[in-house]
């Protein structure tokens, strides 16, 4: 038995992706919590993802000496039966590669039963392999009860009066058809490797009731669902048995479903990961010590745990048509592909991972998506679906393209067009054509709308948000500033004029960015200047205004929000969104959903806030080897995070303001990985400031990225270190 207790098996999870949206994630022993925990999930080709759960789970009886074993976990109404995992001594995870897996290893005196779960990238389909090992020339019978729920990812399924399925059977192959979308079709094939009789799949119609998820129980969610059971595959023999339960999306006919399952094993690369498995990254093994703690082994540095997990955002939308684009999934396992996360995340998802060309296909086609100096908030390809409100999407654009361009010195007409689409957003949002969002006359940015969330910090519980930021929020100018010194500095050679207005603005916002913001009070920066005066919560937007290169800010004014920021919002998992000594701060993401709605930012942790830290603490205390030795130190606890609990292999979205800082939200969240693996590998290696002094810059652009008197960046981190 593993060590550890169930309540400690549930809180890790893993999840496996296939290149295609779609995904398989459940608990560590296989006891589903959440609605979206299932082997098997379809992406539903169209304009933006539309996820549907269709195989959850399986029932699995081992019959062997006149004994039956079962081997599956599940919760009903706060009883757990079967217990499975009172039998299970290992399980290993590999969540990259052309056929990721998650196996589990029951041991009962002599008996060895394994389970495999295997996606197949860039194909709708999930491999289930059992191996039942017993005692020579005796019979073992395994039985195998697929849990379909076929339905969208965001429901749950309850029986209704009338028939759901269209259920078809014919030796070992089971079909299904959703009544009400005949889109949603799939199928199971059972076949053997081992030379015994064929798998035959005997048709039972049945229901199972009142499956309970606790996780969505505890967020204040609907957590009950019934599954349909339409009956068992069977596999008998003497000796081994080796057996698959192969799930194909799209197909529902047994004749075609025989022909995809020829196809997808004849595929030399499945193939290969079929017969000769890769070797698991990461495992949980028992080690005979009952009352030992769990322990997780995760082989590989720290950087290669973090690109594995990066991966596993990466994929293509598919069209009706056939066609299809490049994609980042926000977060597993509910959240959808949004503009600002996308934009926040390409400089270390794709970046620093060396993926330049799936960065400048993103780039290029967000730059089309713009409207009026505003990127959608969801991404699609029917622009009219989503809402064009966010005021920072279109900034974390430029500065992403920055970051390209810094990575990749490209001159051709792509980068042109980056820029020119750069210099369109600053003048739509200079013009006041940006919904929502107006540029007051000292040149900063006024977000208007306060019908919606425009910055990222958007919790909202009845349309009541958490923290309204009406007016000029610090972190949006910060972007602001930054986007006009890289425009004044990068865009001269596609349009001059564009530069040379980029340039004379930024120097008004440079002048007008410290007296309007800095607070003397605590030595930091307002949050938000809004109609009723001026916000003086502690929060982590400020540091944006230090971490890009181009600061409006003097070099004592940066030491003094690091500073701060260290002291109020630090934590070892990534920066609390509000001081603890603030009155509403909230130092635990729990209960209802209003509650955690507005705990989100009003103390909560969020690790991708550690990259900003990171650079603007580099930036503060300059990048000696010791600097960054102290600024990794600020990293390490994220890193250990990846074996959990949470996502093995992942990053969380949210943490407890709270020690012991519990992972909360997604289990495995997009800026979270891409800003801790940029960071961590930031730390390793010095590296030239991105834009730096070589590149080009009219004569009447400001000294962007010093201090406002011009200074250099040598000079603002010898006067930082004489304090």
């Amino acid at each position: 038995m593993l060590p550890g207790t169930f309540d400690e098996w549930i809180d890790y999870e893993w999840l496996l992706t296939n290149g295609h949206g779609a995904f398989a994630c459940s608990t560590l022993i296989g006891c589903p919590t959440r609605r979206e925990h299932g082997w098997l999930t379809w992406n539903q080709p169209g304009p933006r993802l539309k996820r549907w759960m269709l195989w959850s789970h399986a029932a699995e009886h081992v019959q062997i000496d006149g004994r039956t074993y079962l081997l599956a976990n599940f919760e009903f109404n706060n009883a757990i039966d079967p217990h499975g995992y009172r039998n299970l001594t290992r399980v290993e995870v590999r969540n990259e590669g052309p056929s990721p897996f998650v196996r589990w290893t029951y041991e009962i005196g002599s008996l060895r039963i394994v389970r495999q779960v295997r996606l197949v990238e860039g194909r709708d389909a999930v491999v289930v392999r059992y191996e039942v090992d017993g005692r020579p020339g005796v019979e073992a019978r395994l039985q195998v009860w697929p849990l379909i729920a076929s339905r969208a990812l965001n429901t749950l399924r309850r029986r209704s009066a009338g028939e759901l399925f269209d259920v078809g059977c014919d030796g070992e192959v089971l079909g299904l058809t959703y009544r009400q979308d005949d889109r949603v079709r799939f199928g199971i094939v059972g076949r053997r490797d081992d030379g015994g009789p064929p798998v035959e799949f005997h048709a039972r119609g049945d229901w199972w009731y009142n499956f309970r998820y606790r996780r969505e129980a505890e967020r204040g969610l609907d957590f009950g669902e019934d599954l349909m059971v339409p009956g068992a595959f069977t596999a008998v023999g003497r000796g081994p048995l080796r057996v698959e339960l192969i799930g194909l999306v799209g197909h529902r006919d047994p004749h075609v479903l025989r022909h995809a399952v020829e196809d997808l094993l004849a595929d030399p690369i499945d193939r290969a990961a079929r017969i000769s498995p890769q070797e698991p990254t990461i495992s949980v093994v028992a080690t005979g010590a009952s009352d030992q703690k769990l322990v997780v082994h995760c082989e590989g540095c720290a950087e290669a745990r973090l690109e594995r997990a990066a991966r596993q955002f990466m994929f293509r939308q598919t069209h009706v048509g056939g066609t299809n684009r490049l994609g980042l999934i926000a977060g597993y396992p509910w959240l959808d592909e949004y503009a600002r996360d996308a934009c926040m995340s390409i400089p270390g998802l794709l970046l620093e991972t060396g993926r330049v060309a799936e960065a400048r296909e993103l780039l290029l086609r967000l730059a089309l998506l713009r409207r009026n100096g505003a990127l959608p908030s969801h991404i699609s390809d029917e622009p009219d679906d989503s809402e064009y409100v966010s005021a920072d999407a279109a900034l974390w654009l430029i500065h992403a393209i920055d970051a390209y361009l810094h990575a990749t010195d490209d001159a051709s007409p792509a980068a042109a067009e980056m820029l020119r689409a750069s210099l369109d957003i600053v003048r739509a949002m200079r013009n006041d054509e940006h919904a929502g969002m107006r540029c007051d006359d000292d040149g900063l940015l006024v977000c208007e709308d306060i019908g919606f969330a425009s910055t990222w910090m958007d919790a909202r519980y009845a349309w009541v948000f958490s923290t309204p930021r009406t007016g000029k929020a610090v972190d949006v100018n910060a972007l602001w500033y930054h986007a006009l010194c890289v425009l004044a500095a990068r865009a001269e050679t596609v349009d001059s004029d564009g530069a040379a207005q980029c340039a004379t603005l930024a120097a008004l916002v440079r002048d007008r960015f410290a007296p309007t913001f800095w607070n003397p009070a605590v030595g930091g920066l307002f949050d938000t200047i809004g109609p009723d005066g001026p916000d003086a919560s502690i929060r982590p937007n400020q540091v944006l205004a230090v971490s890009f290169r181009n600061s409006a800010l003097t070099a004592a004014q940066q030491a003094a929000v690091v500073r701060l920021v260290q002291t109020e919002l630090l934590t070892p998992v990534g920066l609390r969104t509000l001081s603890p000594a603030d009155p509403r701060y909230q130092g635990r993401y729990e209960g209802s959903i209003e509650h955690c709605e507005r705990a989100a930012h009003q103390g909560s942790v969020y690790p991708w806030l550690m990259g900003p830290f990171v650079d603007a603490y580099l930036r503060v205390h300059g990048e000696s080897s010791q600097s960054r030795a102290a600024a990794r130190a600020f990293l390490e606890p994220l890193v250990a995070h990846i074996v959990g609990p949470g996502c093995l292999g992942g990053v969380s979205g949210i943490f407890d303001g709270d020690p012991p800082h519990r992972p909360r939200g997604c289990i495995q969240q997009l800026w979270s990985v891409a800003e801790v693996l940029r960071a961590w590998r930031k730390t390793a290696e010095l590296k030239p400031a991105a834009g730096s002094a070589s590149l080009p810059r009219g004569p009447d652009a400001p000294a962007c990225g010093g201090a406002p008197d011009g200074r250099s960046d040598a000079t603002t981190a010898s006067s930082v270190g004489s304090r």
